[in-house]
């Protein structure tokens, strides 16, 4: 997770994180303007928003947002929780 050392965005998806037992794994990287991480995320990445969360996945693939998506975060809480489960087995539960 890239973001300001100052970032709400950033300490809502923590905390959001940090409350899943077992408390889910992330590292939080400070940006300031201008510097290599900050360059990396609106350059590299296209984001200009906080915070900028990039995932690499068990196959390989990397995937990344830039904002408060709390959309994507609880996919990401379910992904890492409880695995994906596939559409016609949720209807069946």
């Amino acid at each position: 997770m890239y973001g300001p050392a100052e970032c709400p965005n950033c300490d809502k998806a923590k905390s959001l994180f940090d409350r899943q037992q077992p408390a889910m794994q992330y590292t939080k990287i400070d940006i300031e303007q201008g510097d290599e991480n900050h360059r990396h995320i609106t350059e590299d990445l296209g984001y200009a928003q906080a915070p900028v969360i990039v995932v690499k996945l068990a196959s390989g693939r990397t995937v990344h947002w830039g904002g408060h998506r709390q959309d994507m975060l609880t996919a990401l809480v379910r992904l890492c929780t409880k695995g994906i489960v596939p559409e016609d087995r949720k209807a069946a539960s």
